[in-house]
C-alpha cells in the first residue's frame, strides 16, 4: 500500500470561539464518545476482516504470482492497521477522560483563587 498526505488540517474554530475558553460538556458529548468508540471498534474489525479474506485468497491460490505477493503485502498492512485502530481506540478513552478531570481541575483552581481574591480584599 502506498503512502498518502492528506496535508495540514484546516479545520478553523469559528470566530467567536478563543481556543483558551474553549471546552466540551461531557455530559452532551458522551455520545460523540461512543460514536467515535463505535467507529473506531468497525474500523478494527473490517481491517481483520480483509487481513483474513486475503490471506484467503492467496492460501486458496486465487491469486498467483505477484499478485499473490501483494495481497500478502495488503494483508500484513491491514493487520498492522487495525492494531493502530485500537490504540487509537484506548488512547482517545484515556485522553478525553484525562482532559475531562484536568478541566474540572483547571475550573476549581480559578474558582479557588477568585475566591482567594476576595479574602485578600476584604482583609485589607
Amino acid at each position: 500500500m502506498g503512502k498518502y498526505n492528506l496535508g495540514e488540517a484546516t479545520t478553523q474554530l469559528n470566530i467567536n470561539m478563543s481556543d483558551n475558553e474553549l471546552y466540551v460538556d461531557s455530559a452532551s458529548a458522551r455520545s460523540l464518545q461512543d460514536d467515535i468508540e463505535r467507529q473506531l471498534e468497525a474500523i478494527q474489525g473490517s481491517l481483520n476482516k480483509i487481513n483474513t479474506l486475503m490471506n484467503q485468497a492467496v492460501a486458496g491460490k486465487a491469486v498467483v504470482g505477484s499478485y499473490a505477493e501483494a495481497f500478502k503485502g495488503w494483508a500484513k498492512k491491514c493487520s498492522s492497521q487495525a492494531i493502530t485502530a485500537k490504540e487509537k481506540a484506548d488512547s482517545f478513552k484515556y485522553k478525553y477522560s484525562n482532559d475531562v478531570k484536568q478541566y474540572t481541575m483547571d475550573l476549581l483552581d480559578s474558582r479557588i483563587a477568585e475566591l482567594e481574591n476576595q479574602i485578600a480584599s476584604i482583609d485589607e
